[in-house]
């Protein structure tokens, strides 16, 4: 749906990019899996509908928790 990507990380944050520019950071201080933090305000530039970002928030999420995993700070699901 979102051409999302990881475009920085620093520490155990991770900010997550969408093609127009919209932006969220997350935070995984620990290695529990519900302790996921939105790091700040998001910063939007494509003006996203209330639906549209809500839906978009869940993605960045997504991709944030699945690269969190993959770099060993959040175990593995099962």
């Amino acid at each position: 749906m979102f051409q999302s990507r990881v475009t920085e990380e620093s520490g155990r944050r991770l900010t997550v990019e969408n093609d127009d520019g919209d932006r969220f950071t997350f935070e995984f201080p620990t290695a529990h899996v519900l302790d996921i933090r939105l790091v700040g305000p998001p910063v939007w530039k494509s003006g996203s509908e209330p639906d549209v970002a809500a839906i978009w928030i869940d993605d960045a999420r997504h991709l944030a928790t699945e690269t969190a995993r993959a770099r060993g700070w959040l175990p593995h699901a099962r």
